[in-house]
């Protein structure tokens, strides 16, 4: 065999495969690389989003901690008011009872129930 025959059978077809080779580990690192940049972006996002998460937490707890301060000066007043009055009418019952069942599902309060005891034992009036 001379030179010519020995680079056919040898060297061509390896130098093919080293080509190929190549090609494919660029492709495959380049697609690693992609899969990287992705997880590092969807890891960014993540932390976003659980920033975004506490933050509307926070604002929830002090939105509901306000509903309730505003339902517990609203009750009190009510219940001084008709305690003073005596008596209490269908539809003011009916109101008190809903603030107060609003009030309750906020976290309940044994002072809050013992006046409310003592606003639900008043006559009612028409």
């Amino acid at each position: 065999m001379n030179v010519y025959q020995w680079l056919c059978v040898f060297a061509v077809p390896n130098l093919i495969f080293l080509f190929w080779s190549t090609l494919i580990n660029k492709r495959q690192k380049r697609k690693e690389y992609e899969v990287a940049v992705r997880r590092s972006e969807i890891e960014q996002q993540q932390q976003v989003i659980k920033q975004q998460n506490e933050q509307l937490e926070a604002q929830n707890k002090a939105t509901m901690l306000g509903v309730q301060a505003l339902l517990r000066d609203r009750l009190l007043q009510a219940f001084k008011h008709y305690i003073s009055k005596g008596y209490a009418e269908y539809n003011d019952r009916e109101n008190v009872k809903n603030m107060y069942d609003q009030y309750e599902a906020l976290g309940p309060n044994s002072v809050m129930t013992d006046m409310y005891n003592q606003f639900t034992s008043l006559p009612t009036q028409l």
